[in-house]
């Protein structure tokens, strides 16, 4: 798909949030549940969660029933938590550090 003059599958988003082109072409290319096949319900999902650093980008799209997306989170939640207090910790531990600098 074509958005604007580029190829949207080339483009990565700063963002965590699915930005309207990507979920143009995400319905394009995916129009059904991507581990059930249900075309109902479909909700937008980091196949790589964010939290794991997983881009926004229509490679790491997939659209998900509302079921199977609440069960993927799930099974996820034990990394993604972990990954995401280290990520506060180190925030936590850089911001000190600048502030020894000053």
């Amino acid at each position: 798909m074509i958005e604007k003059g580029v190829a949207v599958q080339h483009v990565v988003f700063d963002t965590r949030r699915w930005p309207n082109e990507l979920r143009v072409a995400g319905l394009e290319e995916q129009p059904y549940c991507y581990d059930c096949g249900t075309p109902y319900g479909l909700e937008d999902d980091h196949n790589t969660p964010s939290a794991l650093d997983g881009p926004t980008t229509l490679a790491n799209l997939r659209r998900r029933c509302r079921n199977d997306h609440k069960a993927k989170t799930r099974r996820e939640a034990p990394r993604t938590i972990k990954a995401g207090r280290l990520k506060a910790k180190n925030r936590r531990a850089g911001a000190a550090g600048k502030a020894d600098t000053t």
